[in-house]
């Protein structure tokens, strides 16, 4: 990935709640595809996503170097592709305990 010298870091509109608005649009159309065609594709739908998270963290990476601290400061307020979700707290109900010993996260409340 390559920054220009004219960018800027966008922290408004869709990207003020979610880093990555294009990639979870892509995801959502990708497993509308899937729904309504009802092929085999989902394969192709899981090596897309692996491939959309290893291209979104060559992308912070870089934008980290290119914004430093304004960079770090948007990725704590900002959930990574979950709007309105943060990592923590995603880990924080998967892991919860249940009162009937699950500890992973089937009752995922809250959210």
């Amino acid at each position: 990935m390559q920054v220009y010298a004219d960018h800027r870091l966008v922290t408004d509109g869709s990207s003020a709640i979610m880093r990555h608005p294009m990639y979870l649009s892509f995801l959502v159309t990708r497993l509308g595809c899937v729904l309504h065609y009802r092929t085999r594709t989902l394969v192709f739908l899981a090596a897309n996503f692996l491939g959309l998270l290893v291209r979104s963290r060559c992308e912070e990476l870089a934008l980290a170097d290119e914004f430093g601290l304004d960079w770090q400061a948007y990725c704590e307020r900002v959930p990574f592709i979950v709007p309105f979700v943060s990592r923590r707290r995603l880990l924080r109900l998967w892991l919860q305990p249940h009162g009937n010993g699950n500890r992973h996260g089937q009752h995922l409340t809250g959210l």
